[in-house]
């Protein structure tokens, strides 16, 4: 699972925005079960109760922190004082023990690359 999460992480830290196919394969790696719509293929696929905007939500992307892991999170700017830009937000996940930070052009999306780190590290263990 370490590998697969390793890739998918690579993808969000690529990705300039909210994205349903990172979505879907979160959603997968998460083990939602999927069902078949108009009778597609494994392409083609929808969740039960509707898939979570992981990559859009900061809400939905806190799903994904491990349970009794703390979470910090915030924007990352850039310029001069009285003219900053916001370029993207970073997160930061941890058991007491191990910190895993992750990037990414949102919020969002740096929780889901900090949590998902964090469940890679898990499934090492």
């Amino acid at each position: 699972m370490a590998n697969d999460l390793t890739s998918l992480i690579s993808r969000l830290e690529a990705a300039e925005g909210p994205s349903r196919e990172l979505d879907r394969i979160i959603g997968s790696a998460m083990g939602y079960p999927p069902q078949p719509i108009d009778g597609g293929v494994d392409a083609n696929i929808a969740w039960m109760g509707g898939l979570p905007h992981f990559t859009a939500s900061i809400d939905q992307a806190l799903t994904l922190v491990p349970e009794g892991w703390i979470v910090d999170m915030g924007h990352d700017a850039a310029g001069s004082v009285g003219a900053l830009k916001v370029i993207g937000g970073s997160a930061e996940v941890s058991d007491g023990d191990v910190t895993l930070q992750g990037q990414g052009r949102s919020i969002p999306l740096a929780l889901c690359i900090s949590s998902l780190k964090a469940r890679a590290k898990l499934s090492e263990a």
